[in-house]
């Protein structure tokens, strides 16, 4: 019994000072070992996006209104009050009102 909790004990050993090896190694990009990055979708989620404009085409025109919405805001919040006929332009920070 000892000597197989030995065994085991040394066979994590081994497998976690392989484990360090393996990780310097990638950091000096000799070698991928882990998945450090996220990834960035690839070409199954791609797929299934046209999938769903097939069966749920509304779907698109909903991403594009959010995405409409968040230009129009940032575009908003950097013009802030813009008088025309006087050439100003006031910019009011959130905290304190004008």
């Amino acid at each position: 019994m000892g000597t197989a909790l030995l065994a085991v004990l040394a066979l994590i050993g081994v497998g976690a000072v392989l484990d360090q090896v393996l990780l310097w190694l990638e950091r000096h990009a000799w070698l991928r070992w882990r998945k450090t990055t996220a990834s960035s979708g690839g070409g199954a989620a791609g797929m299934f996006g046209e999938m769903q404009n097939l069966f749920a085409p509304s779907n698109r025109h909903v991403i594009e209104e959010i995405e409409h919405k968040q230009i129009t805001r940032a575009e908003a919040a950097i013009a802030g009050d813009i008088d025309l006929s006087s050439g100003t332009v006031w910019i009011a920070r959130r905290d304190a009102p004008r």
